[in-house]
Parts: structure tokens; sequence; C-alpha cells
């Protein structure tokens, strides 16, 4: 897709916007074009007799949302045939075709261009017209039958769910052998309009599934200095653990400032240029012996594509606006009665549906995504001292969907809906450090903690309810980062500041690394390898192969303390080699760096 639209800009000066306008069961105007292999066009009347899929851009920034649309239809197979529509109009466009149809070229590869059609002038102008220009990032996305009518349209940027849609719509024309297609499903309650990209978005803590495992194309095979990239930085902001979020055209950060604020940045995601800051007043010094790492902003936010949910130090969870940052409401957790957590608030929310879950407030909380409102409270550890450490999740076990939390002395199975503790089972850990995410396996569960061991626990259902065993236990023990589980195997980094590799079945050690000289790793999975990032700033590509600790390549991406997790994300041009994104949030600044062509 690079370099689609990038010329359309010349034509600038001779746009004027269009009122947006739904055009379903209208056909299309009759409209003339010329594709980049030199074939002319005119549509609809080339597309007769099978569904059409067209994807409509009037600037130069519809770039990125054409790329996106462009995955999604490709990864599913769409049956109707897609093509690019750039649209260039006014005299000036007209008469610079050439020039701009050969810089188009020079960024698409020969075999692609027989599938974008670019229309100048008054062809240019009847489609703008008939669809409207107004949010020209978004690209117009039109679905024909065969006798050229628009049967489907969508004008507000990407979402998986809207592709999906499109996607069973032509297939179930298609293979019901309609003349149109079916009426389109309802939304699913609670979801929101831009909800994030399962593929494409980093949305949260350890990524789209919170397990550190990357979707979308494959990663490149190799990982050296020449073939990663820096795209951009913003430097100079305050210290964060929290990891980097990316959600479409925006990626957040958070900082604390001065020791005294806590902000949140919205990031362009090409650019780094800024979009919205949001503050308030939050510090919190940690107990002595932690004070080495630091007393900033930790937990890691997350959004539903429309909401963006932070965790401030002091117990604070604040709702902010995607699009603008404007608060939407928050939550004070000590206000209501609650003790101060000692080390601030550390666990990273979750969303599921309409409801954000957090571990702070001293207990397992559910809140209205919506307004804060609170739901329910389960498993209270009293906080203070005792608050948690991890960072829940969801997941189906022996049946049973339930959200899994681990307190600093018990790791829980608890009812989604109102919080009702289905199972637990007390976790030994020095001084409550039970930090893991716990890793799902079926209807099994791995841990592990300092000061205590790695252990798997197996969950059935019976007659009385969810009943839970321990497999096996061994004596590694784990620390901070939180494990992936890739073909039967965990591959944990361990608190003696070594990798491991420990058989799920068995519980027994497949390998351990010599000494990294690292305290910290952040983990993401792709297939059978593995890329870890060191609190150092070095970044290993690791193969997940059971009868070896194998490095394939390593570099030091950056120089400063990375203590955050890494996020790795396709990159924005997908249809064609992109590469991969990956997003690092140094303790002092937000780098972007491109792995791959």
């Amino acid at each position: 897709m690079k370099g689609l639209l990038a010329l359309a800009v010349l034509a600038l000066a001779c746009r004027s916007t269009q009122p947006n306008r739904e055009p379903l069961d209208l056909p299309l105007p009759s409209v003339t074009g010329k594709a980049l292999d030199g074939k002319p066009w005119r549509l609809p009347e080339d597309l007769a007799g099978r569904p059409a899929v067209l994807l409509v851009g009037y600037e130069q920034r519809a770039q990125f949302d054409a790329d996106r649309w462009l995955f999604g239809l490709l990864q599913a197979e769409t049956p109707a045939r897609l093509l690019e529509v750039p649209t260039i109009p006014g005299l000036f466009g007209r008469a610079l075709a050439g020039t701009i149809d050969s810089g188009m070229r020079s960024g698409i590869p020969r075999e692609d261009w027989g599938t974008v059609v670019t229309l100048y002038g008054d062809s240019a102008a009847a489609l703008k017209t008939f669809t409207g220009t107004e949010n020209g990032r978004n690209m117009r996305v039109l679905v024909l039958d065969g006798g050229g009518v628009v049967r489907w349209f969508h004008d507000r940027g990407y979402s998986a769910a809207k592709c999906l849609e499109l996607d069973r719509l032509v297939r179930a024309w298609e293979e019901g052998g309609a003349a149109t297609p079916p009426t389109p499903e309802p939304p699913v309650a609670g979801r929101a309009s831009a909800s994030p990209d399962p593929v494409a978005d980093w949305p949260q803590w350890r990524g789209p599934t919170r397990d550190g495992l990357a979707g979308g194309p494959d990663w490149p095979p190799t990982l050296t200095a020449t073939g990663v990239r820096e795209l951009w930085s913003v430097e100079g902001l305050g210290p964060s653990y929290s990891g980097p979020l990316v959600l479409g055209e925006r990626v957040f950060t958070t900082e604390t400032v001065d020791e005294e604020l806590e902000v949140v940045r919205a990031l362009d995601r090409a650019s780094g240029r800024e979009l919205w800051r949001a503050s308030w007043e939050g510090a919190l010094s940690v107990p002595f012996f932690a004070a080495k790492n630091g007393s900033w902003i930790r937990a890691t936010p997350a959004t539903d594509g429309e909401r963006l949910f932070v965790a401030g130090m002091r117990d604070l969870l604040v709702c902010l606006d995607v699009a603008t940052g404007a608060e939407r409401w928050r939550v004070d957790f000590p206000r209501l009665g609650h003790e101060l957590p000692a080390f601030g608030f550390v666990s990273s929310p979750l969303v599921v549906g309409d409801t954000v879950h957090v571990q702070a407030g001293g207990a397992v909380v559910a809140l209205d995504a919506a307004s804060g409102a609170l739901r329910w409270r389960a498993l209270e550890d009293g906080g203070g001292d005792e608050s948690a450490f991890s960072s829940p999740a969801l997941a189906t076990l022996a049946g049973r969907r339930q959200l899994l939390a681990q307190s600093r002395t018990t790791l829980a199975g608890l009812d989604p809906a109102d919080g009702t503790v289905l199972w637990s089972r007390p976790i030994q850990a020095f001084r409550g450090m039970n930090i893991l995410t716990p890793a799902v396996l079926g209807d099994a569960l791995f841990t592990s903690a300092y000061g205590g061991r790695a252990l798997r626990l197996d969950l059935t259902a019976t007659d009385a309810g969810l009943e839970v065993a321990e497999r096996w236990s061994v004596p590694q023990q784990g620390y901070m980062t939180s494990p992936v589980l890739i073909g039967g195997h965990a591959y944990l980094f361990l608190r003696s500041n070594r990798f491991a590799c420990l058989d799920l079945a068995s519980g027994a050690e497949r390998w351990t690394s010599g000494p990294t000289g690292d305290d910290y790793w952040s983990l993401v999975a792709q297939g059978e390898r593995i890329l870890a990032l060191s609190d150092t700033g070095t970044l290993r590509l690791i193969a997940a192969d059971p009868g070896s600790y194998r490095v394939l390549g390593e570099l030091e991406l950056v120089a400063g303390p990375s203590w955050a997790h890494l996020a790795v994300v396709p990159g924005p041009v997908m249809s064609r080699p992109g590469g991969t994104e990956l997003h690092v949030r140094e303790q002092d600044a937000y780098r972007v760096f491109r792995w791959g062509s």
C-alpha cells in the first residue's frame, strides 16, 4: 500500500469537503479510471457479476486505514474482488496524472498494479459527492453487488468487528446465491465502536490476548543491527514502568513528572507527534528496600478502543477518552476508606466487555467501564503492605469462564459476573512476592513465585463445583517476568537471572541458560521464536526449542533502562512487506523501531 495515496497531497489545494452520506442501496455512479498496469476501468460496469469491495481514499492520511482494511480482508480471504481506489479531483491532479501514477508504482509491487485504480477529475469528484469526504483519514469501504449497487458501507475507520462483519456478509451472499447480502448482525452488547484489533493493536498488559503471544504476519527470520531501524523517538519523558499501548493510529504512554504529577500522553503512531496530554497529582515513595527501582507509575493501562483506563500510583483509576484525553471518570480508592498500597497501584487493568477489573482498594474489584460504578469486590487482601503485585486475566478452565486473580498469598478463580470465588489455592512466596500473571494451558495453570516454586495446577469440574489439584511443583523460582507457553513448554526468566525451559507435562527442566546479568526480561513470542527485551536494553531473539537454549540474534536496542513491557505489532503496511514494529518505553524515552522490510 506504500505510496498509494502519497502523491494525492498534490491535489489538496483543489480539495473541498463534501458532507458525509451513507449510500446504501444506491447504485455506484459510473466513473472511469486507470489501473497502475495501464488497464482502463469503468466502475461499476467492469465489476458486474460478483461482489466487489472498493477501498476509496480521499486524503494521504487515509493510508494507514487502507492498509489495515487490506490486511484484514486478505487474511480472511474474503471472496470478493478487491480494488484500492485513490481519488484525485480537479484539473491540477489530472495534469500531473502521469507523475502521480509513476510515484505510486515505485512503492507498489508490479503484481499488485492491476488492483489500484486511480480516479481523476470529474470521476473523482462524482465519488466524493456520492460518499462524502468528512473525516478524511478514514477510507470509504463499499461492498457492491453484481449490479453495482452498494449493499454495505463503512466510513468510521477500521475495526476487526466490522471487517469480520463484511466477510460474513459476502460469504453468506456467495454461498446462498442471494441477490443481496443478508442484513448485518446487531453489534455485540458492550463492545466499543472502535474496539481494538486482535492482531494489529497492543491494547493492554502483555498484548491482545494478555499472554505475550503476538499474531500477524511472520516475524523476520533474523535479528541484526542492519535489520532494525528506529522510526522515531520522543525523549525527555518522565520515568515509567507502564508498557506502551498501540491502538490504530495512536500510541499511549505514562510518566511520573518531578515526583509530583502523573501524566498520560497520546502520540501519533506514524511520527510520535503529541496528540493530547492528561495529568493529575500523584506521587508515592515505595519502601526503602525497593527504592532502587524508583517510585514512579507502574501499571500498564488498558483500552477498549473508546476509553483508556490508567492506574495511578496512589490507588487511583482514571478513565480517559481515547480521542481527546478528556477525563470521563475516576475512582480514588483511598477516599473510599481503603489503605494506600505500599508499593503503589501495580496491577494492570483488564477490560472485559463493559467491565474493567483491577486489583486495587484492597481487593479484586469490578467497575462499570462507562461510569466507574462499583459492581463487586472479592478476594479481600486488606491493602497497604498486602496489596497485590499480579495482574488479572480471563480464561475458560474446566468449562467455566473465570477471572484469574493472584493476591500476595493466593491464586483464585472468580466468577466475572459477581466475583464469587470458584476455587482458590495458597501460593508460597517470600514476603508475598507473587508477581507473575498466571499462564493458561488448557484446563491447567502455570505460575512461579520469588521465594516459592514453579507449579502446575489442574482444574476439573465436579458436581460440587471446580476442584484444583497440584500436578507438579519444582524448585525454579520466577520473579517479575511473566512466562510464555509454547508447544507444551514454559519459558521462564528466573530469580537467578537465567532463562529456563520447563516441560509442562512433567515439570522437568529441559534447559537453563547461563547467567545473563539482567534483572528482568519482557517476553513476546510468535510461533517457535521469542523476543526478550532486558531491563538493560538488550533485545534477543531466542528459539522456543526445548532441546537447547539458542540465541538467534542479539543487539543493544536502547541505551537506557527499559523495564516496561515490550510491545510488538505488525507494521502499518501489512498487505505488502511492512515489517514488524517494536515499541519500547525506556525509562526516559519512547522509541519505535521497524524490524524487517
